[in-house]
């Protein structure tokens, strides 16, 4: 029984690493999709900013002004030029934050600033790989402690719970 359930503790921290080894190439993966996503929003919002641009306005006073202008149709487009702009500063904060980042702290700023289309387009395309950088070793050393500490927290809580019942004292 002692053996079984050591061979599961270290199947459990193996798995565990070799998950989490992998966050720091997947960050990196994530912030190749992230420069792509600003490249194609700031190519959607080319020529509305040349206009503004020559009208002597910011992009989003001559989005406003545009908005206020215009029909039905016109109306849609000025709102789906709004949305990319508010996506793009987003992406753009992302961006910044995974580029202040160390290679330890990656994986935990795009955490902190997912974007989900990002997220699903790196998910989709991402091929894990060896981590023979420091950084992977950190992330694998964590993720197996983590994975270790998750299979062994059951086996103490239930014996708690056990020493506690067989230790309180019997008040008939």
């Amino acid at each position: 029984m002692a053996l079984a359930a050591r061979s599961a503790r270290l199947l459990a921290a193996c798995c565990g690493a070799v998950a989490l080894s992998q966050l720091p190439a997947f960050a990196d993966h994530y912030r190749q999709n992230l420069a792509g996503q600003i490249v194609q929003a700031r190519y959607s919002l080319e020529e509305v900013s040349r206009r503004a641009e020559q009208e002597g306005m910011t992009l989003p006073a001559y989005l406003e002004a545009a908005l206020a202008d215009s029909g039905a149709y016109s109306a849609a487009s000025v709102r789906d030029s709004q949305r990319t702009l508010h996506r793009l500063d987003r992406l753009e904060r992302s961006q910044r934050a995974l580029e202040a980042a160390t290679p330890f702290t990656q994986p935990l700023a795009m955490l902190e600033q997912l974007d989900r289309i990002t997220l699903q387009a790196t998910a989709r395309y991402f091929e894990p790989n060896l981590p023979l950088g420091l950084a992977g070793a950190i992330y694998a050393v964590s993720g197996a402690l983590l994975a270790l500490f998750l299979s062994i927290l059951p086996q103490r809580l239930t014996k708690r719970s056990a020493i506690r019942k067989t230790a309180a004292p019997d008040t008939r």
